[in-house]
């Protein structure tokens, strides 16, 4: 029951989300397995998070999942990461202490655009669609 009280808490932190996935992942109940994913990345990520990681993940949920994930699995690895505290607050997102080196990482994740260079995705109703497609386009 502790566990799942830090579920609602992490989840309940987040300011004024407008991520649709976030708020499905929030508030359907049937993804209790995901929430509690979620809860135990924030947990691990949380030292290296920048002052506006909560607020971003309610608003830009991808990008924000993905460098958690990133952070998780350089951990995981067995990287010496550098904790948000210890280093300067601007900066990339993942700082590693490597051979007496620092390595910097920007974790990045695309989005489908906006405007003209937004990207379309086929009807779900259009004969042959299976479900979820991957979409690759590089923009100059």
């Amino acid at each position: 029951m502790e566990f799942e009280s830090q579920v609602s808490e992490f989840l309940n932190s987040v300011p004024g989300p407008t991520d649709r996935l976030f708020l499905r992942l929030r508030d359907i109940p049937r993804y209790s397995s995901q929430r509690e994913l979620l809860t135990r990345l924030w947990e691990c990520y949380k030292p290296y998070a920048d002052s506006h990681f909560l607020v971003e993940i309610g608003h830009n949920f991808y990008a924000r999942f993905w460098e958690m994930s990133l952070v998780a699995e350089l951990l995981d690895q067995g990287f010496e990461l550098i904790p948000r505290q210890d280093r300067p607050s601007q900066g990339p997102d993942i700082c590693i202490s490597f051979e007496n080196n620092l390595v910097w990482i920007e974790a990045v994740a695309p989005s489908p655009g906006t405007g003209v260079m937004k990207l379309t995705s086929p009807r779900r109703r259009e004969a042959g669609f299976q479900g979820p497609t991957l979409f690759f386009d590089t923009r100059v």
